[in-house]
C-alpha cells in the first residue's frame, strides 16, 4: 500500500511523490526496491527509509537509478522479517511526500527432510525448523514428485515439520521438496529422495529345474504383484538360529538362488527380500526347506523263513533324518521307522511267499525330503518238503521218500544221514526219494531233509530209521536123539545192536509152530517126537519195535525111528515188523 506524506516546505514547489513499484526479497538478507519519479518530475535523488515492525528506521540514500538494492541484515532485519520501505524524492532542498510499501526478506529454509517411517504405500519424513532466533516464518509448504493423487499432508511440529504421503506405489522413488514462507516470500527449497518399501516376493518354492541334493538346495520365487524392484537379497539360516550362514544378491530378473556345502537332511530357513536403491528392503518372505538326507547304509538280511524276511540297516553316516520308509517293492505301502537315536535298525516282513525273490527298499526321510533309495534283493527260504518217510530197509540200506514242497520255488534237496560214531553223509539231489547203502545192520540212523534255493535252506524235516539186524549164521546140531535135539548158532559177522534171538520149531506141514522162543543165548535143546520132520527158523530182533532181520536161517530135519537125521539148511528173505 502506498501512502503519501506532505512536504514541510509548503511554499516551494517540490518534486512529485515517487511511485514504488515493488519491494522484492533477493535472499534472506537483501531486498531490491524498484520505483520511479512522479509523472513529469525531475529529482536529484531519493531517500529510502526502512521501517521495522518495532518502529526502528534507517535512511540510506539511493542514487536516481530507480532501483535500490541493499542488505537489510546490517540494519538488524532478520530473514523472513516484515518491514516497510518509504521513499521520498529530493530536488534541491525540497522533498516530496513519502511513498511507502511493505516488504519481507526471504525466510531461512528448514532442514532437509529425513525419513521417519515408510511402508509399501506410505512415507513419512520429518525436518527441523530454522532457528526462531535468527529467522521468522509463517509456516511450511511442500511438493512431491512424482505427483500423488492427493496433496502431501504437512504438519507443523514442535521442532519442525512432518510430511506424510499415502496410497503410494511400492518400491517407487519420491522427491520431497519443503520450504518455509513468510507472507508472500518463500525460502529456498530443501529436498531429498525417498523410496517407498517394495513389496516382498509372493511365493518361495524349491527350484524345479535344479535338484535338491544332500549338500545343495535351490529356491525360486515369484516377483511382487505390483510396484518396482531393483533386486533381491536371499539369506539362509540354520533352523532356529538368528544369524544367516549364507547370503546372496540377485538382479530383479533372476529370481532364484542356490546354496552349496550344506548339511544333509538339515532344515533351513530361507528369507527373500526385495530391494530398491540398494538399501530399501521389503518385508521378508520366508520358507522352510531341507536338503536331502543321506541314504541308509549296509542293508542286509538278518534272518529269513519260508514266509518272513527280517532286514537290517545302519543309519546315514552324516547329517540329520526323521524316519525311514521301508517297503518291499510292489507289495503295498511303505512302513515308517522313526529315528530312535540308534545306529542299527531292523524290520520284519511276514506273510510272504516261500522261495521268492523280494526287492527291499529303505529310504531316509528328513522334513519331507527323501534320500536315494537303498535297495537289495533277498529270498525267502524255500518251503520244506513234507511227509518224509521210510520206504524200505535192509540190514545195510535205507530207502526214504517224501513229497515235494507245495511251492515249486526251490532248486534241489539236501538229504543227510547220520549215526553216532559214523561219518555224516550229505547229498544234494533233485528227485524225491533216495536210498542210502553201505549201512550197519541193526543201527538207528537220523535222516534229515531240506529243500534248497540258491544259498538258502528250508527248515528241516527228519525221521529216525533202523536198519534191519543181520541173520544169525552157522546153525548146527549139537546132539540128537530119537526124541530130543540140541542145536546152536553163531551171531552175524557185523551184528550191530542185537536184543535177542528168535526161533521157532514147526512140524513139517503144520501152519503154526510147535515151539517159539526168544532167547539171549545161542544154544538150546528141545524134546521132539520121533519120526517127524521139523523146520527150525532163526532170526534176530532189535529195538523196542522188535525189528526182525530180513533174512532167516531155516533148518529142516527129520527124526527117524532108527535115529537117522535128514537136514535141509537154507536162507531166504523174510521181512517182519
Amino acid at each position: 500500500m502506498v501512502q503519501q506524506f506532505h512536504s514541510p516546505h509548503c511554499c516551494l514547489p517540490g518534486p512529485l511523490t515517487p511511485i514504488i513499484h515493488n519491494v522484492t526479497a533477493v535472499d534472506t538478507n537483501s531486498v531490491t526496491v524498484q520505483y520511479s519519479a512522479g509523472a513529469g518530475s525531475s529529482q536529484n535523488s531519493f531517500v529510502v527509509i526502512y521501517v521495522k515492525e518495532n518502529g526502528q528506521s534507517n535512511e540510506p540514500v539511493c542514487p536516481d537509478l530507480y532501483t535500490c538494492a541493499f542488505d537489510v541484515s546490517v540494519f538488524g532485519i532478520k530473514p523472513g522479517e516484515h518491514f516497510t520501505v518509504k521513499i521520498k524524492a529530493t530536488q534541491d532542498t525540497v522533498s516530496s511526500a513519502w511513498a511507502s510499501m511493505s516488504g519481507n526478506t526471504k525466510p531461512l529454509p528448514p532442514s532437509a527432510p529425513k525419513l521417519l517411517e515408510r511402508s509399501e504405500s506410505t512415507l513419512t519424513v520429518r525436518g527441523d525448523a530454522p532457528s526462531t532466533g535468527s529467522s521468522r516464518f509463517d509456516g511450511y509448504r511442500a511438493l512431491v514428485n512424482p505427483a500423488i493423487q492427493n496433496d502431501p499432508e504437512i504438519f507443523k511440529t514442535n521442532s519442525g515439520y512432518e510430511i506424510r504421503l499415502q496410497n503410494l506405489t511400492s518400491g517407487t522413488k519420491y522427491t520431497f521438496n519443503a520450504w518455509t514462507y513468510s507472507r508472500e516470500e518463500e525460502s529456498a527449497h530443501v529436498s531429498d529422495d525417498f523410496y517407498s518399501t517394495p513389496n516382498p516376493p509372493v511365493v518361495i518354492n524349491r527350484h524345479t529345474n535344479i535338484a535338491t541334493t544332500t549338500e545343495q538346495l535351490s529356491v525360486s520365487w515369484v516377483a511382487p504383484e505390483s510396484g518396482s524392484v531393483d533386486g533381491y537379497v536371499v539369506r539362509l539360516y540354520e533352523d532356529e538360529k538368528r544369524d544367516a550362514i549364507a547370503s546372496k544378491t540377485s538382479a530383479s530378473d533372476k529370481r532364484e538362488a542356490t546354496f552349496d556345502r550344506l548339511t544333509p537332511g538339515q532344515l533351513y530357513d530361507v528369507s527373500v527380500r526385495s530391494y530398491v536403491n540398494s538399501d530399501v528392503f521389503s518385508a521378508s518372505s520366508t520358507a522352510e526347506v531341507s536338503t536331502k538326507p543321506e541314504s541308509a547304509l549296509n542293508l542286509q538280511l538278518e534272518t529269513s523263513t519260508s514266509n518272513t524276511l527280517v532286514v537290517q540297516w545302519e543309519e546315514p553316516s552324516t547329517g540329520s533324518y526323521d524316519e525311514f520308509l521301508v517297503r518291499i517293492q510292489g507289495h503295498g505301502e511303505a512302513q515308517k521307522i522313526l529315528n530312535s537315536n540308534q545306529r542299527t535298525y531292523k524290520k520284519e516282513f511276514d506273510n510272504l511267499s516261500a522261495g521268492t525273490e523280494f526287492t527291499m527298499e529303505v529310504i531316509t526321510v528328513s522334513h519331507g525330503q527323501h534320500s536315494t533309495a537303498t535297495t537289495d534283493k533277498f529270498y525267502t527260504k524255500p518251503e520244506r518238503p513234507s511227509n518224509l518217510k521210510k520206504e524200505s530197509t535192509t540190514s545195510d540200506s535205507i530207502t526214504v521218500k517224501w513229497n515235494a514242497p507245495a511251492s515249486s520255488n526251490f532248486d534241489s534237496y539236501r538229504i543227510t544221514i547220520s549215526s553216532p560214531n559214523q561219518n555224516t553223509e550229505d547229498i544234494a539231489i533233485s528227485k524225491s526219494s533216495y536210498t542210502f547203502n553201505g549201512l550197519i545192520p541193526a543201527r538207528q540212523y537220523n535222516i534229515t531233509l531240506m529243500s534248497l534255493l540258491k544259498s538258502l535252506k528250508s527248515s528241516l524235516v527228519s525221521i529216525k530209521v533202523y536198519t534191519n539186524p543181520a541173520a544169525p549164521t552157522d546153525l548146527r546140531i549139537l546132539s540128537r536123539e530119537t526124541s530130543s535135539m540140541s542145536f546152536t548158532w553163531s551171531p552175524p559177522a557185523n551184528p550191530g545192536k542185537i536184543d535177542s534171538y528168535n526161533y521157532s520149531i514147526t512140524v513139517s506141514g503144520a501152519t503154526t509152530p510147535e515151539i517159539e522162543r526168544s532167547v539171549k543165548i545161542n544154544e538150546y535143546s528141545h524134546q521132539l517126537s520121533a519120526g517127524k520132520t521139523y523146520i527150525i527158523e532163526f532170526q534176530m530182533t532189535q529195538g523196542m519195535f522188535k525189528k526182525w532181520s530180513e533174512d532167516k536161517v531155516i533148518l529142516k530135519l527129520s527124526l527117524m525111528h532108527h535115529g537117522a537125521l535128514m537136514m535141509d539148511l537154507r536162507l531166504h528173505g523174510l521181512k517182519r515188523e
